[in-house]
């Protein structure tokens, strides 16, 4: 960092700032800003108390990305803290960035690497099988239970005893004991219907929820196909895999960067109970942490309401930089602090918002913004020992942090990038078809998806690049690759073939037989049932029983 001049004037709480220039870590010959003036109006009253109060900031001739007359000298991001460092070094290794594909097809296709345990689709047909055997000797075991045959062949036995016969030729006392027997038989029936009906439904259920599972086999079966293509080493052609080959490392560098300094302001802004940690000294065993917990008082130890400047990015001028609330203790406040860059010059304009709010126990951040025709990054291909320049484009962005997870995605587009290539090796195969490809490719798409957490975000990657190599690619191979898939699908469809028969052929035979025999009960119970309620009408006195 450099200073040009910097003037203080405590009894009338001036402070007067020029020539700031503060390096850029990545690009010492550069300044990651330059800021022309800044002239500050301090409240004199809190710095008696060891408090700064800002009443207002003017800025003046901020500009980003200038050239340095000298290059500065750096402490770089994973010097400045060991803890973030070992963090992202185990997200980096537990990443997995896919391999470009290769164009030789004509040897890599053995049939015998593909274990068909390792296909989705058969591992799940092998657990629906194993869930409809459980499923079916479960139920098989309650229908036992509640087989009612005996019961059946019992009031079938009742029911021709007494045909023909009559209240005359039965006698009261005859009538009275069959009518008893007869309302009896008529309740146990009635209960064993209501089991029986139970059982039934429970049998439905679990066969619908079965037959689900078995027709949701066939949404395995894509997958699998790509899995096939991967394990026999067929390239995957896929534009996803193809984009995060090329981009995802440099894109991570972008993400450890942002996520840089959301682990400063974490360690500099205070809970809401007011306490300050700072990372402690290193130790053998575990880095330490201090932590300050500063007495209540009316003021935070830093307080700024507003500031606003002038910002210059490059040769553009004509935007805005407001910042709302800054303070060392924002539950004091109760307001989150609200930084805000905005402006249009000629086809250039710039919309952004951040919301840092650590009013309550939870942080949550927020940045959103749209940048129009301003500088886009340059990212190092490194596959290809190349550069991607952007140039200049646009930028859409919305990103969310809640507690430790972060989600949103970030699109640049740009109609002008160029490509450059660093070294003068020879390049062969795939890699020269695809620096053919890209280096024409000047009108270029990214998005960028952010999910998980902030030690370990998952990142997803999209790009009108992979889907031109992935087309120059299927142009190139041609017909060859074409018979390679096709094989591969097929030696798929045969190993999965044979679980995903034998899970519909149980689900079939479950129906068949627990489905039936239960229909069986539920039928023979109606007709007894309707036998036993027309008997005791015709012996009942008067009508219904």
């Amino acid at each position: 960092m450099d200073v040009g001049s910097l003037n203080l004037g405590l009894t009338d709480g001036r402070l007067a700032l020029t020539g700031l220039q503060v390096t850029d870590p990545k690009a010492p010959t550069n300044n990651l800003i330059e800021i022309g003036v800044i002239a500050v109006a301090m409240s004199t009253g809190p710095l008696l108390k060891a408090k700064v109060a800002i009443d207002s900031i003017v800025v003046q001739d901020v500009r980003f990305n200038t050239r340095r007359e000298t290059p500065g000298v750096v402490d770089t991001l994973r010097q400045r803290s060991t803890v973030f460092q070992d963090e992202m070094a185990r997200w980096k290794a537990s990443t997995r960035i896919p391999a470009l594909p290769i164009l030789d097809l004509s040897s890599v296709v053995d049939f015998r690497q593909l274990d068909p345990d390792s296909l989705a689709t058969v591992v799940r047909a092998k657990e629906l099988t194993a869930s409809l055997g459980a499923a079916r000797s479960d139920f098989e075991a309650r229908v036992r239970g509640v087989d009612p045959r005996a019961q059946v062949d019992a009031l079938r036995s009742l029911l021709q005893g007494i045909e023909g016969a009559s209240l005359r030729s039965l006698g009261i006392l005859g009538a009275a004991r069959t009518l008893t027997s007869l309302r009896s038989a008529r309740g146990e029936l009635a209960s064993s219907l209501s089991v029986v009906s139970v059982l039934q439904q429970e049998v439905s259920t679990q066969i619908t929820a079965l037959r689900s599972g078995v027709t949701a086999l066939e949404d395995l079966r894509e997958g699998d196909y790509r899995r096939a293509m991967g394990v026999l080493n067929l390239p995957s052609f896929d534009p996803d895999d193809i984009s995060a080959a090329l981009l995802q490392a440099p894109l991570m560098e972008r993400v450890e960067e942002l996520l840089y300094w959301i682990d400063v302001v974490d360690e500099y802004l205070p809970d809401s109970d007011g306490s300050r940690s700072f990372r402690g000294p290193e130790r053998l065993r575990r880095a330490g942490s201090t932590v300050h917990f500063p007495p209540r008082d009316t003021l935070p130890l830093f307080s700024l309401s507003k500031l606003e400047g002038s910002v210059d990015i490059g040769e553009v001028s004509g935007f805005t930089l407001r910042v709302l609330d800054l303070n060392s203790d924002p539950s004091v406040v109760g307001r989150p602090t609200v930084l805000q860059f905005m402006g249009e010059s000629g086809a250039a304009s710039a919309t952004l918002d951040v919301i840092v709010d650590r009013v309550n126990d939870t942080p949550r951040d927020e940045l959103r913004a749209e940048l129009t025709s301003l500088p886009l990054p340059s990212l190092e291909i490194a596959p290809l020992g190349a550069r991607l320049d952007l140039g200049e484009g646009d930028t859409r962005l919305a990103l969310s942090r809640t507690g430790s997870s972060i989600s949103g995605n970030v699109t640049w587009n740009a109609s002008g990038a160029s490509w450059l290539r660093e070294g003068s090796e020879e390049l062969e195969g795939a890699a020269e078809l695809l620096w053919r490809t890209l280096s024409s490719l000047t009108s270029i798409e990214i998005t960028l998806g952010l999910s998980g957490t902030l030690s370990a975000p998952e990142i997803s990657i999209g790009s009108n690049i992979g889907r031109q190599v992935a087309q120059a690619l299927r142009a190139q191979v041609g017909d060859e690759f074409r018979r390679a898939e096709a094989r591969a699908r097929a030696e798929v469809d045969r190993l999965i073939g044979p679980p995903v028969a034998d899970a519909r052929a149980q689900l079939a035979d479950m129906e068949s037989v627990v489905g039936q025999q239960l229909n069986g009960y539920q039928r023979d119970l109606d007709e007894l049932r309707n036998a036993l309620e027309s008997r005791l009408r015709e012996l009942t006195p008067g009508a219904g029983g």
